[in-house]
């Protein structure tokens, strides 16, 4: 294991740092910039193994010249490519503090707060990193800015990084050191044990008519009395937050009363009147594609997709590009139920040869009875190519290269139609390709319930039985790191 370790946190996931490491056989310089004040600790939240940089304290700090140079010296010298999607990927600074219940693409600060900001953090990371040499970075997202500035350093400085996340296989973690694709281990050095569990897996969601992974968004259902109980907990949070200063004046904060009552009361009401303009028919015509919508903004497509920030002209591109006589459904995700404007919808509705689906209709209904499926990055993506579907990805999810007669990245626009013709034309399913890739990340990954039962997310699907061996992720970023 490397020596000195550098990495970001948000949120419990400092707590799941602090478990990783605290039990390590050898000393750690563990550092790590750590974000949402009223989660962590205030008055202390460093221990012995690990020294933080609290963002909110970043934030607040002077700027000098020199810090205007450091990072414009790195940013063409060293990198070659603009830091500002670093702005753009942390929603809360981009959007504001309602992104997660309201869609909407009003800046939360001015052109000049936004560079300031990103200055400030970059100033702080690339000293720290001139300082401490770090040989090993350890992200578990890329949702705030100092975790594009930690993988910016990373990837010009060729630095190794691994980022923990869901495999949205069963219930494993994966240490990946692409963001973008798997480093995966060849065939022959995967035991036989391990192609028997992907080749089961595979089976089983190909005939399935289910497709869960642990930390999956549970379908919710309005409860009056539960919903008051957490809009009145939430309240009682959000004045406690208040009492302090430092929490008062952090971006990063939920205001939880207010969230609450958005998500129990006012975007539900605002869905029973929006689902009328959904079909419950979608399903039934006889040639369709699907594209399901991204939550919005989502790391699906701040980060993967940058390129289409607006689903609408991305729908409007695929269905224009179709063959004739089929259509477009268009689903939308659980997670934005009530959040997008009515007139977001209308704008879809209005593209020829397109049409919403009801959300009662199951996304493994539409899949299972699809042309095909198109995804910036999302793990609907995987489900459809398991299950013998040509896909379409516009970003770069881990699966895009499992088989070019399976799934085709499209990079321009320009040719969505010609991808579509190839791939109809091409398309041959192989079952020994996707057992492969399952096997290959499963090798690269371990099991553990980080959602539904570490975090305790109660909204989140839970899979099978209980795993939560912390030390299991340290040795998997272990083997990973060497």
């Amino acid at each position: 294991m490397n020596e000195v370790v550098f990495a970001t946190a948000q949120g419990r996931y400092l707590e799941l740092l602090i478990d990783i490491f605290k039990n390590c056989p050898k000393s750690i310089d563990l550092h790590a910039v750590v974000s949402d004040s009223s989660i962590n600790k205030l008055d202390n939240p460093s221990s012995d193994c690990i020294n933080i940089i609290k963002e909110w304290e970043v934030y607040h700090s002077q700027i000098t010249e020199d810090d205007r140079k450091l990072v414009a010296n790195f940013e063409k010298q060293e990198l070659g490519e603009s830091l500002f999607k670093a702005i753009v990927i942390d929603r809360r600074m981009y959007f504001g503090s309602k992104t997660k219940v309201r869609q909407s693409y009003k800046p939360r600060f001015s052109s000049t707060e936004l560079e300031n900001k990103l200055v400030q953090m970059a100033s702080v990371i690339i000293r720290k990193f001139d300082e401490k040499r770090p040989n090993l970075c350890i992200l578990f997202s890329m949702t705030n800015v100092q975790d594009y500035i930690v993988y910016s350093v990373c990837k010009a400085r060729n630095i190794k990084f691994l980022q923990l996340r869901s495999a949205k296989i069963e219930n494993y973690i994966t240490a990946s050191d692409n963001f973008f694709e798997h480093s995966v281990n060849a065939d022959k050095d995967i035991s036989k044990e391990l192609f028997e569990v992907a080749e089961a897996y595979v089976k089983k969601i190909y005939s399935d008519n289910t497709f869960h992974y642990e930390g999956a968004l549970l379908s919710k259902k309005f409860k009056p009395f539960t919903s008051v109980k957490r809009i009145i907990a939430g309240l009682k949070s959000d004045i406690i937050k208040l009492s302090n200063s430092t929490i008062r004046r952090d971006n990063q904060v939920e205001w939880l009363f207010r969230n609450n009552f958005y998500s129990e009361i006012i975007n539900p009401l605002r869905w029973a009147f929006q689902k009328n303009m959904f079909s419950d028919m979608c399903g039934s015509q006889s040639k369709y594609f699907l594209y399901p919508l991204h939550f919005e903004p989502e790391v699906a497509i701040q980060f993967y997709g940058t390129q289409y920030l607006n689903q609408i002209e991305l729908i409007r591109n695929i269905a224009m590009s179709l063959p004739l006589g089929t259509r477009l459904i268009v689903k939308e995700h659980p997670r934005s139920y009530g959040v997008r404007s009515t007139k977001y919808y209308k704008k879809i509705q209005s593209i020829p040869r397109v049409s919403l689906a009801n959300g009662k209709l199951s996304m493994d209904h539409l899949v299972n009875g699809s042309l095909g499926v198109f995804t910036i990055s999302g793990s609907t993506g995987l489900q459809a190519i398991i299950r013998g579907k040509p896909c379409w990805t516009f970003g770069k999810p881990y699966f895009s290269k499992i088989g070019a007669k399976m799934v085709r990245y499209v990079e321009n626009v320009d040719d969505i139609d010609k991808l579509i013709f190839e791939l109809l034309e091409d398309y041959q399913y192989d079952r020994s390709l996707i057992t492969s890739f399952v096997a290959r990340t499963l090798s690269k990954s371990v099991r553990f319930d980080l959602y539904s039962h570490y975090l305790q997310k109660s909204d989140r699907y839970q899979f099978g039985d209980i795993h939560v061996e912390v030390n299991d992720l340290y040795e998997l970023i272990q083997r990973e790191a060497r």
